[in-house]
């Protein structure tokens, strides 16, 4: 939220300036629904019933579209067919990258108050549900992206054969890293938490 003003500021160009253009918009868009998002998430994070959490899932939702309203999908033909697919590789990202961020912070608090008795069956019980929910999310994420990928490069060759194209391909091999550290992590109890570490670290590299 802050490239946009921080990159016009170091441009010499006002930030009134900035927010009279549609990407400006976007931005202060964007930082208004995830402002209203927070306490929402919070409160359902406290146990605040089914309908905060639904509510909540409707500002993650408008939160996914905002990014596609003034990106590469709205240059396109069919722009509102490029921006559900961007706003759906939007939601796949944060549902796979984002809870994995959040097990992997949670995970050591788990570590902390259990016993070696109960903090396995305890783990794999929590990560197989998160798996099933993940998997839907990856292969949405990878789905998406890779027909955003080819349609906006223009060709497959383009992906490495252009600065963009060479970007995603580099996030392609992050996330494969990240998919290959997960596996390790299903299998290992001793180092389950430092394998989510590590996967947390690439989503992150994945996503900047």
């Amino acid at each position: 939220l802050s490239y946009v003003p921080a990159e016009a500021w170091s441009q010499g160009i006002s930030l009134r300036d900035v927010f009279e253009l549609r990407q400006g918009q976007i931005n202060i868009a964007m930082l208004v629904l995830a402002l209203g998002a927070l306490p929402l998430l919070v409160r359902t994070a406290q146990g605040g019933g089914r309908w905060l959490a639904a509510g909540t899932t409707l500002f993650a939702i408008a939160l996914a579209c905002t990014p596609g309203l003034s990106g590469h999908a709205s240059a396109q033909q069919s722009a509102w067919l490029w921006q559900l697919v961007d706003a759906i590789h939007v939601l796949a990202a944060g549902v796979w990258g984002g809870g994995l961020l959040v097990l992997a912070a949670g995970a050591p608090a788990v570590y902390r108050a259990t016993t070696s008795e109960t903090r396995t069956p305890l783990l794999h019980g929590i990560v197989r549900r998160f798996t099933r929910l993940a998997l839907v999310g990856l292969v949405a994420l990878l789905l998406t992206g890779t027909v955003a990928a080819i349609t906006l490069a223009g060709s497959v060759t383009a992906l490495w054969e252009t600065p963009w194209g060479r970007i995603v391909l580099a996030k392609v091999v992050v996330v494969v890293l990240a998919i290959a550290t997960a596996s390790i992590a299903r299998r290992a109890t001793s180092s389950f938490v430092r394998a989510l570490e590590i996967e947390a670290l690439l989503i992150i590299i994945a996503l900047a």
